[in-house]
Parts: structure tokens; sequence; C-alpha cells
């Protein structure tokens, strides 16, 4: 008895100890923190380059996600898939290769405060040293390194929704698209950028399935520049497949939420059931996601309390003593006696009377 009881508790700590160990796996993995940016050129025209393979590695467990760049060479990666050491600083190293010209960057993973982390990369080709000449005592001259990225002649931005550069006011109705999701600038429309500057960089769309799956949204979506802001709001379309809605939920519980850096908050949202396309109004750029989501239920409606009305008092009427019609009966019944004694006794004597008057 005594080693059953034994097996048992040895198997109940094992249970607790995996599921602790899973708990924190999935504590590690599901944290969200995006790193984006983009991916330039150097071979004397400082363009953004597209189809570009982005490699983001955690240096500490060798663990690496991948993404290519495209509208204007952006990129973006979700770091709640790679795998983290608890125990260390993680440095993150984000690096590309194309064209025989590679670049990279590292930096050590913050809070998830501080995501979105903007890392650009610009390629270039790494110099071939000249080998110092064993004859001529004159050491080679060390080749200057390439101009990095923001040296030299600043290069045009290319502006994929044309604004005022004084006033930030869009100039044209301009659409952008992006796997089938659209944002909607008007004429008109005033574009910042998180400092309050009229907007002055190109505006990037990237689809972010990975981000989706680790968070349990049908879609999401990472906009940027990250802080930019649109007065009016404009509407931002994101289209759904029907067979994508979670069982138990109708296409009337789908719902557009944006991550303002610890939790996703609910907008406003049209459905349109033809059409299959959820729309919202939004007034700046982060991560939106489009979920399925229980309608909120009202508030029942209070059953009014019925307060009873008091019940009057009911003064009895008195019931009439039946005492005087007793008196009256018995008044009546010696009456009605002494009159019969009165006829009985007439009945007895009369007679008697006429026969002495006779004699």
């Amino acid at each position: 008895m005594k080693q059953i009881k034994l097996m048992v508790t040895g198997l109940l700590l094992f249970t607790i100890i995996f599921f602790g160990m899973a708990v924190a796996v999935q504590a590690q993995t599901n944290e969200l923190f995006t790193v984006h940016g983009q991916v330039f050129d150097t071979d004397g025209t400082t363009t953004p380059l597209d189809d570009v393979e982005v490699i983001v590695t955690n240096q500490d467990t060798e663990d690496s996600l991948s993404s290519v760049t495209s509208m204007g060479g952006w990129y973006s990666v979700n770091l709640a898939n790679m795998v983290n050491n608890t125990n260390a600083v993680h440095i993150i190293e984000v690096s590309a290769t194309f064209g025989g010209k590679t670049d990279s960057e590292s930096f050590a993973r913050g809070p998830v405060r501080d995501s979105p982390k903007r890392v650009d990369l610009t390629l270039e080709v790494e110099p071939t040293p000249t080998p110092t000449p064993e004859v001529t005592p004159t050491p080679t001259p060390t080749p200057a390194p390439p101009a990095r990225r923001g040296g030299g002649a600043p290069r045009e931005p290319e502006m994929n929704v044309p604004v005022d550069p004084e006033t930030g006011a869009v100039l044209e109705t301009t659409m952008l698209t992006v796997d089938g999701a659209t944002l909607t600038f008007p004429k008109g429309t005033v574009v910042k950028d998180a400092g309050g500057n009229p907007l002055a960089t190109s505006i990037f769309m990237l689809y972010a399935p990975t981000i989706a799956e680790s968070v349990g949204a049908i879609e999401v979506y990472d906009f940027g520049p990250a802080g930019l802001t649109f007065v009016p709001a404009i509407d931002l379309v994101i289209p759904y497949d029907p067979a994508d809605i979670p069982a138990g939920f109708a296409e009337s519980d789908l719902v557009v939420r944006m991550w303002d850096g610890t939790a996703w908050i609910d907008f406003d949202t049209t459905v349109d059931t033809e059409t299959h396309v959820a729309t919202a109004k939004v007034s700046h750029f982060t991560i939106f996601g489009l979920f399925a989501a229980a309608p909120v239920a009202a508030p029942p409606t209070p059953t009014p309390v019925v307060t009873p009305s008091p019940t009057p008092e009911v003064t009895p009427t008195p019931t009439p003593s039946p005492i005087p019609r007793i008196r009256m009966a018995i008044v009546i019944v010696v009456v009605v006696a002494i009159v019969a004694v009165a006829i009985i006794v007439a009945v007895a004597f009369v007679p008697r009377m006429r026969r002495r008057k006779k004699s």
C-alpha cells in the first residue's frame, strides 16, 4: 500500500513539473515582439530593395526566423516564435545578403514595450583588402570603409502617399493594398509622424501570418512607420474567408483590433457578409488584427419591483344583538298564553253562570 502511495505521489509531482515547464516555455515563446525595417542598396542610388531575405537570429540560442522584403524594401519578423534562453541577455542579429552585398546589425532585445524595434540594413560590397607587397616596405593604405546609410548626400525619400510637405495634407486620394487589405487616404487627410511632423517617408504594409497564429487572430497586418497619425481617421478594410472563422462564431462576431503595446483594443467594426470584408476607422499606425469575438451581452432589463398596496382595514359592522327579538317573542308568547287562558276560563265558567241564573 505504501509503494502505491509513493508511485501516485511521484506521478503527481512529475505532472506538476512538466506542466510548469510547458507554461514557462509558452510564456517565453508567445511574447509579442516585432522587428521591422527597410533594406537599401548602396550601388550609388541607395534605393530600397524588394525580394531580399532578411534573417533574424538569436545569438544565444542560434534560433532564427526570416522574412522577405516587399513594398519598398520593408520586412517584419515576429520574435514570439523564437526560442529564448531565460538565463541570458538576448542579443538579436538582423542580416541580409543580396547580389554579393551584405549587412548585419545587432541589438539587445528589450521589454515588450520596446516593440516594434526598427532595424534598417544597407547592403554593401565587402571590401577586398589589398595585400601588402612583400618587396615594398611601404604599407598599403587601408581602404576607406563604404559610406553607411545616412552618410554622404541625403537621398530623396520615396513617397507612396503624396502629401504637402508643409502641412502633411494628402494631395490626392490614395489607396494602398497588401494581401487584400486596403488603406484609403482621402484627399485632404493630414498625415503626420510620431513627432508631429508631416509625413516624409514611404508607408509600409506587411502581412503577418505568424503573428496571427501566435495570438489566435484570423488575419494580422503590421503597418508603419509606427506612430503615424491621420486626421480624420481613415478606412482599414480587411478581407476574410468564412471558412477561417472558428467554430461557434458567426461573421457578425468579427472585430478589428489594434495592439497598443500591452493589449488588443477593439474597434467599431462593420462586417459585409456578401463581400466578406471587415471595415474599421483607424487614426494611427500599429499592428492590426481581425478576430472572432462573441458580442458583449446587453445588461438585463431590471424587473420593476411592485410594492403591494396596503389592504385597508375593514371595520366590521356590529351584528345587532338578538336579545330584543327574543324579548318580543316572549311578550307575544305571554300575551297569547294569557288570551288562551282567558278563553279557557270563559269557556269553563260561562255555562255555569248561565245555570245559576236559571235556578
